[in-house]
């Protein structure tokens, strides 16, 4: 199962997201996201309230407002004085245990990284951004603005992306630490907030639960 792939449907906009993420009408999210990856419901005795931090439509626990790395204050660079325009993320291998017995190849914080990192050879299409799209008199369709970008030339150009420390949350005994650390890439040295600052976009992704 730590191989598999689950496929998944053509990218397109958004219009419900509460409605797009059900889990009920579309059983093919439960394998990419960690909540439910690998995961059989197990109930025994008597149901208790459970207080947690995130949940899915599917579970009923009560909601607690999470105070982990909670702070007074942050220094602030203004916009226009963030000199880096790719898309910032680090964090822990989160959201999933990662073992043979699992599908984590397809959870969601590991996803991020292998897609935004790979340089396989393909084009992809990009959208361009509003003020290229408008350039002119004539205002193009979407597909005519779309920037036909090589994998690699578009992953170096956007993003910044990149597990921290090491693997954890692994299966030791039967390779899978190992397989992660040769196959995604982890950045030893962390990140200070300072250098974080210089960038004008950050991806928040959950991890175990909602990212502090």
């Amino acid at each position: 199962m730590g191989g598999s792939i689950v496929h998944r449907p053509a990218k397109s906009f958004v219009a419900d997201i509460s409605a797009n993420t059900d889990l009920c009408s579309h059983p093919h999210l439960v394998d990419i996201h960690g909540i439910t990856a690998g995961k059989a419901p197990n109930v025994a005795g008597r149901l208790e309230a459970m207080f947690s931090l995130s949940k899915t439509s599917l579970h009923t626990d009560v909601l607690a407002v999470p105070v982990e790395q909670w702070v007074e204050t942050l220094p602030s660079i203004e916009w226009s004085e963030r000199n880096n325009t790719k898309l910032l993320w680090r964090g822990s291998n989160t959201g999933v245990y990662h073992s043979s017995a699992t599908p984590w190849r397809e959870s969601h914080r590991t996803r991020l990284v292998h897609d935004t990192n790979k340089y396989a050879d393909g084009e992809i299409d990009v959208l361009s951004t509003p003020g290229m799209i408008h350039e002119g008199d004539a205002v193009p369709s979407m597909r005519e603005s779309m920037q036909h970008l090589h994998k690699g030339t578009a992953n170096a150009r956007l993003f910044d992306i990149s597990f921290a420390g090491r693997p954890i949350q692994c299966e030791v005994a039967d390779g899978t630490c190992r397989e992660l650390a040769e196959e995604y890439d982890f950045k030893t040295t962390l990140m200070t907030f300072e250098e974080a600052l210089e960038y004008k976009y950050v991806l928040d992704v959950d991890g175990n639960s909602v990212s502090s």
